[in-house]
């Protein structure tokens, strides 16, 4: 068998298994460890940090969701994804402001604020604010060559 058709084998393989994945928001968020639970002041909302494991291609990735209280964590309540995150912790400041704080990472997916129809019928919004402990740069300095690289 060529390359070619290897390609062409390998490309069709790729369809199959992911035409089989079903693309629904809430299906419960990938395997991985829960590091951290931080439940709201008033009880009423989690804050769940998760790492997810990375493979020989992907670095590990972290995974904050925000849910009522003893709901499953599901794709539709993540807030935050980042990888090559150092130090990253959470905290309630006061009710309905959530902080997380890390030394360095890269944020891909962020929204500073959640809300849900179960809770208060979408009235209770929990502010969402990212803290990096440095004035300084927040991506690692390889993170930023990387970037810079490719301008």
């Amino acid at each position: 068998m060529d390359n070619k058709n290897i390609i062409i084998l390998g490309f069709i393989l790729f369809l199959l298994i992911f035409s089989c994945v079903e693309n629904d928001d809430n299906i419960p968020s990938p395997a991985g460890k829960i590091l951290k639970r931080v439940v709201s002041p008033d009880s009423l909302v989690e804050a769940v940090l998760v790492e997810q494991f990375g493979d020989a291609t992907t670095s590990n990735s972290w995974h904050i969701y925000l849910t009522h209280i003893g709901e499953q964590i599901t794709l539709h309540n993540r807030s935050v994804l980042a990888d090559h995150a150092q130090n990253i912790d959470l905290f309630w400041k006061e009710n309905k402001f959530l902080v997380i704080s890390y030394d360095q990472a890269r944020i891909f997916e962020f929204s500073n604020f959640w809300q849900s129809d179960k809770l208060q019928d979408w009235s209770y919004v929990v502010e969402i604010r990212l803290q990096p402990r440095t004035d300084s740069f927040s991506l690692s300095e390889s993170d930023r060559w990387i970037l810079n690289k490719s301008k």
